[in-house]
């Protein structure tokens, strides 16, 4: 598989001028700034810093990189813990990261970090979504964890935005040869990945599929690495067992009564999708039984407040309509146009 090293993460960022309230005000930053400059850091007493701290031990290191399969690719970089270890070795350094906003879909972060003896500062947002597959919001105990998250990655933006990558690629290169192994220890740590993510209840076959690998044997020091990443990511909420090991598509066999249509709704769906507008592969299949569910767990609280018996089938024949008409494939779409054309006729 391929492999292409970030600096930073693949979500948008943005820079934006620094509030020096949050770093002491305008007297407290001459203060500081004269003290680092008494002092200032030595780029060779950092970088062996930084490198004993990454390279303690095995689980340290691991913890020092991420890795995101997607599209083919495996996208790698420095993760937060590196970022509080670089921080922490590059001295003369404030950083602070903080929950700043929160709306019905996401979670915004804000991290602001100031080298003083430069006398430069930024700072950086992050975003995470609070809302599953099928717009549904998460439990307070998820939300908490997920800010938890935001405010990790903000703070890994804002820390590389300041230290220079020529400094830390090194280090991060390091931790992760150290945290794959030797040849010696290789079977070990193919073991203890494939246990890993068997907890998550992702396969042998999947791992494999994503790596690009026939068999186990296969998997060698640069697959372990990567897959620690993984783990790394999936710990860190920055992805999920899922998305880092899709499920393996199989072909269905001629005349599989599995896929034919099961309900009248089903049947019209196949009938209405123009040729011209036929899905390819490249395409994210509608799934008019799946949305029409949700759409029917969203209105029926409504419904009951009316004294209106919903019907799941009726429900899913609105939602095949709406899609050929108007080409809706969001949830909110779906339920502001049944609501707005009436429910009770649909009850009717």
């Amino acid at each position: 598989m391929e492999k292409e090293y970030t600096q930073e993460p693949e979500e948008p960022r943005e820079l934006q001028r620094v509030n020096m309230n949050r770093v002491g005000g305008q007297s407290g930053v001459d203060i500081q700034v004269s003290t680092a400059k008494m002092y200032p850091r030595s780029i060779s007493k950092f970088k062996s810093k930084a490198l004993m701290m990454a390279t303690l031990d095995p689980e340290t290191a691991a913890n020092c990189y991420y890795a995101i399969p997607r599209g083919g690719k495996t996208i790698e970089g420095p993760s937060a813990r590196l970022a509080e270890i670089v921080a922490s070795a590059w001295g003369n350094m404030r950083v602070s990261a903080r929950v700043v906003n929160e709306d019905a879909r996401f979670i915004y972060a804000e991290s602001v970090a100031w080298d003083l003896e430069t006398n430069t500062a930024v700072s950086i947002e992050s975003k995470r979504r609070i809302t599953n597959r099928d717009g549904r919001r998460y439990d307070d105990d998820m939300i908490a964890v997920t800010a938890n998250a935001a405010v990790s990655i903000a703070l890994r933006n804002s820390v590389f935005k300041i230290v220079p990558g020529a400094y830390t690629r090194e280090i991060y290169e390091a931790a992760r040869k150290y945290a794959a192994g030797d040849i010696k220890s290789l079977a070990l740590r193919r073991g203890e990945m494939l246990n890993f993510f068997k907890r998550y209840g992702i396969t042998e076959e999947r791992i494999l599929n994503t790596i690009g690998k026939a068999k186990v044997d296969d998997i060698d020091l640069d697959d372990i690495a990567t897959l620690k990443g993984v783990a790394t990511a999936i710990k860190d909420q920055e992805t999920t067992p899922d998305d880092a090991f899709p499920e393996i598509k199989k072909e269905p066999a001629a005349g599989d009564k599995q896929h034919e249509p099961k309900t009248k709704a089903d049947k019209v769906l196949n009938k209405i999708k123009p040729k011209d507008q036929e899905q390819t592969k490249d395409e994210v299949p509608f799934d008019a039984s799946a949305m029409a569910d949700t759409v029917f767990e969203k209105l029926f609280d409504s419904a009951v407040g009316k004294e209106l018996v919903l019907e799941p089938e009726k429900v899913k024949l609105a939602v095949v309509q709406l899609h050929k008409q108007h080409g809706f494939t969001d949830i909110l779409d779906f339920i502001d146009n049944i609501l707005t054309d009436g429910i009770e006729k649909m009850c009717a």
